[in-house]
């Protein structure tokens, strides 16, 4: 199945990506200054999607048994002798169950990059001339940025995944999020709200106010 899976990927994503190239949706609601539609749109845009994801997934049988033990047995042969002899390092190269949560990044990326629009006529008019300004301003700019997206992976690798280790652990109050996969699910989805955030807003907020700070 990979070629035609693989072919019809690319070109399903050369077809949408042309589109939106041409559409530029993120431009046209950063020109209308419209909070409502850009809540509208990103909420419409990502339920669809999301829509889309389970048709699929209802269309699609799941692959057989006897295709998925021989999948199995290529993928243990091929790899390196001491990942096999290592049942947890073999079992993360297996398939996985199909579980919509697995697209809860993607998910959650689409509709912050549509949603976060909404915020911008209030705190960063100049959003759509992003980035701009001297070259100092710039690297400046970059920098607050790639170093901001950093310190936000270091501080959730070590207190969010140590919360949710806790949270499956039974060390935490907030025991409810242990059913099923409802607090992994959802760290990841406010993880990547966070990152978005800082992308989108709060990187060019920071580094304006450091740009007066320093009399860029």
């Amino acid at each position: 199945h990979w070629p035609t899976d693989t072919t019809f990927g690319l070109i399903l994503g050369a077809a949408l990506g042309t589109a939106w190239g041409a559409l530029d949706p993120y431009a046209w609601l950063l020109k209308s200054a419209s909070p409502a539609l850009s809540l509208g749109v990103a909420t419409a845009f990502t339920g669809s999607l999301t829509l889309l994801l389970v048709l699929v997934r209802r269309l699609v049988d799941p692959v057989d048994e006897d295709t998925l033990a021989r999948y199995c047995a290529n993928v243990y042969t091929s790899l390196p002798e001491e990942l096999r002899n290592d049942e947890k390092g073999s079992v993360s190269y297996m398939p996985r169950p199909r579980q919509l949560g697995s697209k809860v990044s993607m998910l959650v990326t689409v509709w912050c990059t549509l949603a976060y629009t909404a915020l911008c006529p209030a705190h960063l008019p100049t959003a759509l001339m992003e980035p701009m300004g001297q070259i100092g301003y710039r690297l400046t700019q970059a920098t607050v940025g790639i170093g901001g997206l950093s310190g936000f992976g270091l501080v959730l690798k070590r207190t969010l995944v140590e919360r949710v280790k806790q949270l499956y652990s039974g060390q935490s109050p907030y025991a409810w999020l242990q059913r099923g996969q409802n607090g992994k699910t959802l760290f990841k989805g406010l993880a990547y709200a966070g990152i978005c955030a800082w992308t989108f807003i709060l990187s060019q907020l920071a580094s304006h106010q450091l740009r007066s700070v320093i009399g860029l």
